[in-house]
């Protein structure tokens, strides 16, 4: 689980680090409350109703959907690129 203060390397396909993210904070939350500001500030939809249903879909696909499954969302910030 991610915590506030932590830093990731990310890395790209072939493995090389890309870029280093500095996590900011973690909110867990159900699926049927999560509201538009989250929801948009993912960056994948441009409506609450769109997030929902490509979330939907996504998780079906992958392992099961419930409106009660928890998320955990994570905020960062860029610390630094190393492309």
């Amino acid at each position: 689980m991610p915590s506030a203060g932590r830093i990731d390397i990310s890395l790209n396909w072939n493995d090389p680090p890309v870029l280093a993210i500095r996590t900011l904070s973690i909110l867990i939350e159900k699926f049927s409350v999560v509201g538009e500001l989250f929801a948009l500030a993912v960056g994948e939809s441009d409506s609450l109703e769109g997030w929902w249903l490509d979330h939907q879909a996504y998780f079906k696909r992958n392992g099961g959907f419930e409106p009660d499954m928890r998320l955990v969302w994570e905020r960062f910030e860029l610390v630094e690129n190393f492309g």
